[in-house]
């Protein structure tokens, strides 16, 4: 049986949850994978990088960070651990975290339904780009979560502002000192306004959206509503808990774990016409409340799926359970 690795941070937390201070219950988790037969370790990610020897066919668990100088030293470490060693989350979905581009580029690789995505990396691209899209359009941000630098544009006009509202949101100061500094020197030479930005077609629907966590094939959904005058329903605060759930949507839950590959995921569903959409994915650092605060889940038996009350309270139980079911298909 191969070792797992449980990878804390400076603080001994994994922050799977959604704020850097919380921590899953990594030592129950560890605890019931030992009971089922695995050997498990803790240590962090100085200890492994200043190790003598170098780690290798080990399971290593860790989670991603909000803060953006500790995310990168995650996915340095993880670039050469991931050589040797089967990574949880993997390479990939690490580097997906709160990345949108990464995330429309793989769901499009994968041949998961999602919206019309065009990637935009400065102002020459986005004016050539215009004569494609429809209008309206909705620009996102690369980084960010609940809907913050999310743009519904309706015009070549407001594509534009919010391309240079992004750009100069992400540039310090001295980058942009430097930046013009380099446009006058290199004048007609050097690149126009430059950053990352993605543009996705704008898709009607009533008013709500799905979020959706799955912990292998256990599944809880949470119906999250718009405000008022605004047509996002992430970050809203307006959520119902449903009693009943299409089954079209679990299937299409379900079929996106599978394509992407994770033991567990936090999904973003719209319900566009007839289609189901996945707009956005984690597959660490997620927030939990959708699935704790409901009282009962999905799951599928046989070809059947079935709702289930929730006698676990305790989110250690649903991460160990699509850990175990995650390393059983990945011997």
């Amino acid at each position: 049986m191969k070792k797992i690795l449980f990878i804390l941070d400076g603080a001994g937390r994994i922050p799977q949850i959604i704020k850097e201070s919380q921590s899953i219950d990594h030592k129950e988790i560890g605890m019931d994978l030992i009971s089922s037969g695995y050997e498990v370790e803790y240590t962090d990610f100085d200890s492994l990088n200043n190790e003598s020897e170098v780690v290798q066919n080990a399971v290593i668990i860790y989670a991603s960070s909000q803060i953006t100088r500790y995310k990168k030293y995650i996915e340095d470490s993880c670039a050469v651990l991931k050589e040797q060693n089967f990574l949880i989350p993997s390479y990939e979905l690490l580097l997906a975290h709160e990345d949108k581009i990464i995330q429309s580029l793989l769901l499009k690789q994968l041949d998961i339904n999602s919206p019309r995505a065009w990637y935009i990396s400065s102002s020459n691209s986005l004016k050539l780009l215009t004569s494609e899209l429809t209008f309206p359009a909705v620009m996102k941000q690369n980084a960010g979560y609940a809907s913050k630098s999310v743009f519904l544009c309706h015009n070549s006009q407001a594509l534009k502002r919010n391309f240079k509202k992004i750009v100069l949101t992400e540039r310090s100061f001295a980058d942009a000192i430097l930046e013009s500094y380099r446009k006058i020197k290199f004048w007609g030479k050097y690149p126009q306004l430059t950053g990352k930005a993605l543009i996705q077609e704008f898709l009607p629907n009533d008013g709500f959206d799905f979020k959706v966590l799955i912990f292998w094939d256990i599944i809880f959904i949470l119906k999250r509503y718009s405000k008022p005058n605004d047509w996002k329903a992430s970050g809203s605060g307006l959520f119902e808990f449903i009693s009943e759930v299409d089954r079209e949507l679990l299937e299409f839950a379900l079929d996106a774990r599978e394509k992407i590959n994770a033991p567990y995921l936090s999904l973003d569903i719209l319900l566009s016409g007839d289609q189901y959409y996945l707009i956005e994915f984690q597959a660490t650092h997620f927030g939990l409340i959708t699935m704790e605060s409901q009282t009962s889940f999905w799951k599928k038996d046989g070809v059947v799926w079935k709702k289930f009350n929730k006698e676990k309270s305790n989110h250690a139980y649903y991460f160990s359970y699509a850990i175990k079911q995650f390393l059983s298909q990945n011997p």
